[in-house]
């Protein structure tokens, strides 16, 4: 818009007097630091928190499948909800992650009831609007990611008709998985799909997500990044550190891009168990709702990127 109005302003110097010319030119530079004074508002904003599960130590190691690999607990019981680790309440704007605790908190008014994001502004204030709310597991080695839907200290997901725990998998041929460069880059998208990716050597590959799910076959296309399940992909960056300092990653994420080093030497849990879990909690950005939609976020699920490289 600005640059239309720069062209009009050229053709008005072209064509009028020295004197309107001169008032023309004026009134540009006047417009031109009046807009670049105008603070700028994000194009797509969400708010989320993560917190840090804890497991009842009784319960640690009675849930394990048929090769030996440490499960997520089978019910809420096992779950220590009155000592769970809130790792901070966040907003995504734009590619970029700003702490906002000083505005929101996550809060759980009972250990058997779900937790919600509130705002700090009025202790009557309603909780913000949750777009999805996920329980993602680092099982180690073998089981690097399971999660579900909900929030399983509080939902049996064992007899639950609506959810259950589902294991890592990638989709690659949706309407936004490749790039209109040529040739073409890759976008792997967590959801339902496959359980290796396509793209060769990502650059969040092995620190976000494990090398189990490395491309079998040779020769790959080149990746773009990492978009999907919001939800999903947040609970992988927190688990990408070690315990009780999940809200790390947070601070140091510059630029979209997953770079070397960021995980930490002992994120992963012991091969004895208990996994390790976090709960993550995606709402709609109530400072900014006309970027923060449920239907933008779906948006950015399908076609936008989160971790670039």
């Amino acid at each position: 818009m600005s640059s239309s109005k720069t062209d009009r302003g050229k053709k008005t110097h072209h064509s009028s007097s020295s004197s309107k010319s001169h008032h023309h030119s004026a009134k540009s530079k006047t417009d031109k630091k009046h807009k670049e004074a105008l603070p700028s508002g994000p194009q797509f904003s969400f708010i989320f928190a993560i917190v840090e599960l804890c497991i009842f130590d009784d319960f640690a190691s009675q849930n394990i499948d048929a090769w030996g690999n440490p499960q997520p607990p089978r019910s809420p019981s096992s779950y220590d909800t009155a000592n769970e680790r809130p790792a901070g309440v966040w907003r995504w704007r734009d590619g970029a992650v700003e702490p906002v605790g000083d505005r929101y908190t996550w809060l759980r008014p009972d250990p058997l009831l779900p937790g919600a994001v509130y705002p700090l502004a009025s202790p009557t204030a309603e909780p913000l609007t949750v777009y999805e709310t996920f329980s993602v597991f680092n099982c180690w080695r073998f089981l690097p990611c399971l999660y579900t839907a909900t929030d399983s200290s509080v939902v049996d997901v064992a007899s639950s008709m609506s959810y259950r725990w589902v294991q890592l998998a990638f989709e690659h041929a949706g309407p936004g998985s490749l790039t209109g460069e040529n040739p073409p880059r890759l976008v792997t998208r967590i959801g339902l799909g496959q359980r290796h990716v396509e793209a060769e050597n990502p650059a969040w590959m092995p620190e976000l997500i494990s090398r189990s799910h490395a491309a079998i076959a040779p020769g790959g296309p080149v990746s773009y990044g990492l978009g999907g399940y919001v939800g999903v992909i947040l609970g992988l960056m927190a688990l990408s550190q070690k315990p009780k300092r999940a809200e790390r990653v947070f601070q140091r994420w510059r630029g979209g891009h997953w770079e070397p080093g960021l995980r930490e030497a002992t994120a992963d849990p012991h091969p004895a168990g208990p996994p390790r879990g976090v709960l993550v909690q995606v709402c709609l950005d109530d400072e900014y709702p006309d970027v923060s939609t449920h239907e933008l976020i779906r948006h950015f699920e399908a076609y936008g990127v989160m971790v670039f490289g």
